[in-house]
This record gives structure tokens, C-alpha cells and sequence, in this order.
């Protein structure tokens, strides 16, 4: 481990959707969060961190991470131990001269209690003990009734180790007489002061206009299965199909991938989800959504020019209110700019015979497509498999036989393994063409 890193395995990300599993790296320069089954890092410089408390829960301890003008973030999965280190890291590291604050939850049940607003975070305290905290973000609709401060909850479709109940609103009661939040006059009681405090960390925009920005109807999507109409609105994507639909916000979405398949003329837009969507009891991580190459497209935006300017400002410019193009380009651009989604497209690699970005191959017995990226490798599609460049540990061309005969010369299995100790295999079996002549990487890994 490098000097001054400290690395804890086995810790748990809380989130209203359930928790994931990772490995939590500390660092002078701030917290690293990697979620095992790999996706986007959570990271929080020195400068962001606002404070740190430490919490008993059930079955171990809950590091809260407090950020300046954001949510709280909270990882479980800590031992009783584990403090002191956490406190020296704090103190000196951070340079946090309080270190890390001990708090108690509050355990009564009572319905009654505080408000405070934490950054982006809202958090009800029973008797000085917080009951439990709300990130904002997650916060579609909010509004006033009297005295009460009614809050409605994105509800969508992605979700990893989602339980069938989630909190998908609730209402809060302010006194008239509320010292925390006082009143400003008839006009603004003291709901309204709580309102007007929490509305600017909230996600109103997704629920701000219920008509599509645009809809791509009949498109293909080999993984889930079958053709579905996606819409596209401010805050979420939407895909309607005959046996189910999908709701995904646009913070799920961690990477766009365009893939153009080979000797067909289609290209694939690989949408990555963290977490991921459910049909039956199959979890789908990446959306395989399939287009005609040779089509082109001009689509205009149902959009207002504030909401385009926001969207602009938010996620560096990348929409106008008529775009056009191949659709499957198109439909990327605008996927980005309406989540702020990084695109990546095959680099360097070419295949032997300089026709394709992919090499065909088998993995486990499902025949498909491997593209060797410029920081790692994407298969498809049975199951979509990304490997990132930094979870790999080495690579190693394994040669099936030692016979005379000229296919055990000429094909190999490429072998990843990850640093975790997973393997991937992928192999010349069932047809496929993953010879000595077809694989040129164009950028140095470890063998």
C-alpha cells in the first residue's frame, strides 16, 4: 500500500435504493469509494469534506461523510477498532482539528423532533439524536399545504439490491410558532421558510414537465430483450415495451458506449447503469440498444429555452434545440446532454483484416464480440461485460493443444484477470475467430 493510503474492504454505501459493496481507499487528498462490482468511482476531495461523525448501527459502525453544499454520504460496514485510525486520518490528513464526532441515533420511535438542513441533506433529529437523514437529490416534487411541507420521491427502476418497499414520500408538520424555520409574515409561514430552504437542493426538474424532450419509437434492445419507444424527459429516460416498462433517472447513467458491430450494418449504444435495472430476477447493467447505421435523423428538442440553458450549464453545452445525424449518433449526443454522461467509442484497435473495432469470440458458451478500448475491453452481449484497464491485473494469451494441427497454432484464449481475483476467459470456441492475427492492442498491459 502506498504511503499514506489506508484501504478498507468490505464497505458499504448507503443509498434510499439499498447499499453496495466496495472498497474504501483514504488518501491525503480525500476519500476514494469503489464499488466492487466496478462502475463509477465516488470520490470527495479534502477541501469538500464539511465534517465527519461516526455512528453504531447495527451489526458494525456508519462513517458519515458531510460535503459543502451536497449530500451526505454514508458508509457502513466499519469496526468498533477501526475509530482510532479513522480519527488520526482525520486530524492529520484532513487537517480536521475535531476529528471525528461521535453521534447516537435515535432509537424512541417518536414522530416528532428538528429539521436541519446539512448541505444538500436533510436530517430529523428526535431529542438531539438524528432519526434519520434524506438526501435532497432524491426529492421529485415538493410543495406546501397550511402548515404542512410535502415531499414526493424519485421512484424508478434501477437498483441493484432493491427491496420491493421504498419510502416514495412523506410530510412534515411545522408549527406556526417554529424557532428553527420562522415565520416571515401571513405569506410565508414557517412551512413555506422550510420550503423555500430545502427546494434548492431538490431534483424538481424531472417531474417539472411530464411531455418527452424526444421519443426514438421501435428501437431495438437486445439486452433486456425487445423493442421498446424511449422517451427522453428533463430528469429521467423512459422506455415503454409491450411486457414492461423502465424508468431510469440520469444519474444512474455512468457511461454512454457507441459500438459499431461487425459485417452488420448496426451500431450499438451501450448504456451503463449503476445501480442496475431488474426484469423477472435477471439484473440488467447495461442497456444494449441497437441502430440502423446508414440512418440519418434530424430531431427538435420540445424543450424551453431555460430549461436548455440549465441543461447546458449543468453538463458542458452539449445540446441545441435541433440536432441531426446518424440516429445512433444522435442518440448519444443527446443522451449526453441530458445526463452528462461521458461517450466512449472504440480507439486504435482494428481488427486483422482492418474491416472492424471488435474481435469474435466465445465466453462461457455464448458466442459474441470483444472490443479491446483504449482503457479496457467491452463484451457482447451474453452477458455485457465491461473491464476497465485499472481493474485488470494481467493478461495472458493461453494456447489451447500442443498438436500438429494447424487451429492449435493459430487460436489462442485470451485470459483476463482482475485484481480481485476474478478470471475471464475468452476463448476460439463455437466458431469464433480469436486468432494469433486478429488481436494488435494498441497500448501496453501487464503479462
Amino acid at each position: 500500500m502506498a504511503e499514506g493510503i489506508q484501504a478498507f474492504g468490505e464497505i458499504w454505501l448507503g443509498s434510499r435504493g439499498g447499499v453496495s459493496s466496495g472498497q474504501l481507499r483514504l488518501m491525503p487528498a480525500g476519500f476514494v469509494w469503489r464499488r466492487k462490482q466496478g462502475g463509477k468511482n465516488v470520490e470527495v476531495k479534502r477541501e469538500e469534506i464539511d465534517g465527519l461523525s461516526w455512528t453504531k448501527v447495527p451489526r458494525g459502525c456508519q462513517l458519515s461523510v458531510r460535503r459543502k453544499g451536497a449530500t451526505t454520504l454514508n458508509f457502513l460496514g466499519f469496526r468498533d477498532k477501526d475509530l482510532d485510525s479513522l480519527q488520526q486520518y482525520a486530524r492529520n490528513a484532513l487537517a480536521l482539528p475535531e476529528g471525528i464526532a461521535e453521534e447516537a441515533l435515535s432509537t424512541s420511535g417518536h414522530n416528532w423532533g428538528a429539521v436541519q438542513l446539512r448541505g444538500a441533506s436533510l436530517a430529523f433529529t428526535v431529542g438531539g439524536k438524528v432519526a434519520f437523514e434524506l438526501p435532497l437529490a432524491d426529492v421529485c416534487t415538493a410543495q406546501q399545504m397550511k402548515d404542512d411541507v410535502m415531499l414526493e420521491l424519485h421512484v424508478d427502476d434501477t437498483g441493484g439490491e432493491v427491496a420491493e418497499d421504498m419510502l416514495q414520500e412523506l410530510a412534515f408538520y411545522v408549527p406556526p410558532g417554529n424557532e428553527e424555520f420562522p415565520a416571515r409574515g401571513e405569506d410565508a409561514p414557517a412551512s413555506k421558510v422550510l420550503l423555500d430552504a430545502l427546494l434548492p437542493h431538490a431534483d424538481t426538474e424531472a417531474a417539472a414537465a411530464d411531455e418527452p424532450v424526444c421519443v426514438f419509437s421501435e428501437v431495438g434492445i437486445l439486452a433486456p430483450r425487445g423493442r421498446f419507444d424511449i422517451e427522453m424527459h428533463l430528469g429521467y429516460l423512459q422506455l415503454g415495451g409491450q411486457s414492461q416498462d423502465f424508468k431510469v433517472r440520469y444519474t444512474s447513467i455512468q457511461r454512454i458506449f457507441i459500438l459499431p458491430k461487425q459485417n452488420t450494418p448496426h451500431t450499438l449504444v451501450v448504456i451503463s447503469l449503476d445501480p442496475p435495472i431488474r426484469k423477472g430476477q435477471t439484473y440488467y447493467a447495461h442497456l444494449l440498444c441497437q441502430f440502423p447505421t446508414e440512418d440519418d435523423i434530424t430531431v427538435e428538442l420540445d424543450i424551453s429555452e431555460e430549461a436548455l440553458t440549465a441543461k447546458n450549464e449543468k453538463n458542458g453545452g452539449k445540446l441545441s434545440t435541433e440536432m441531426s445525424g446518424p440516429v445512433h449518433e444522435v442518440f448519444a449526443k443527446l443522451l449526453r446532454g441530458l445526463s452528462g454522461a461521458r461517450i466512449t467509442k472504440p480507439g486504435h484497435f482494428r481488427n486483422a483484416a482492418g474491416d472492424g473495432f471488435s474481435v469474435r469470440c466465445s465466453y462461457k458458451a455464448d458466442d459474441g464480440q470483444l472490443y479491446p478500448l483504449d482503457r479496457g475491453f467491452f463484451y457482447v452481449h451474453k452477458p455485457p461485460l465491461l473491464i476497465p484497464d485499472n481493474d485488470i491485473e494481467s493478461v495472458e494469451f493461453a494456447r489451447q493443444g500442443s498438436g500438429a494441427m494447424s487451429s492449435s497454432v493459430r487460436t489462442f484464449d485470451l485470459v483476463i484477470r482482475l485484481k480481485g481475483g476474478t478470471e475471464h476467459m475468452f476463448s476460439a470456441q463455437s466458431g469464433g475467430t480469436c486468432s494469433s492475427s486478429s488481436i494488435r492492442r494498441r497500448s501496453p498491459l501487464k503479462t
